[in-house]
């Protein structure tokens, strides 16, 4: 496990933060009434917090289930939510009909909902998360990040 980070839960807050910017950027489209820059902001939000979400559900989840099965359906119904969300405001911007205010009510709830994940997960992660699915999870993050871009954050990972 040498190659693992020391701070998954880091990792996982880190790429929260991607998710943010990329969000901000759908923000500042919005805020512009930009159609082109909306749609393309659009598309890097949507792929970033879904590729999050997936993995979270695929490695951390059903382990967390286990410790806290209330809290881990909570959050699986917050990841549904967030899909449903997407998947209104994708449509929005293929019709060209998105009010900044679309935009701003999903950021405040992917903000609420990873504070959430911070609290009540990540803590747990680096210290009980079972080996093989940290080893898949490290693996689907590095694959994720340098797919974005991220090639440093990738190789230390």
């Amino acid at each position: 496990m040498s190659d693992m980070p020391r701070d998954l839960a880091d990792a996982l807050a880190q790429d929260h933060e991607d998710v943010a910017r990329r969000l901000e950027g759908l923000v500042a489209a919005a805020r512009a009434d930009d159609r082109e820059a909306l749609a393309a902001a659009f598309a890097q939000a949507e792929e970033g917090l879904l590729a999050h979400m997936n993995a979270e559900e695929l490695y951390v989840l059903p382990a967390f289930s286990v410790v806290d099965a209330k809290e881990a359906k909570a959050l699986r119904a917050e990841h549904a939510r967030l899909r449903e969300e997407l998947g209104r405001l994708g449509l929005g911007v293929e019709l060209h009909v998105v009010r900044k205010e679309h935009v701003d009510q999903l950021v405040a709830f992917v903000r609420q909902h990873a504070e959430r994940e911070r609290k009540l997960m990540y803590k747990w992660i680096d210290t009980s998360l079972p080996p093989e699915n940290l080893r898949a999870l490290v693996t689907r993050l590095r694959a994720a990040w340098k797919a974005r871009g991220f090639a440093a954050r990738a190789k230390s990972a």
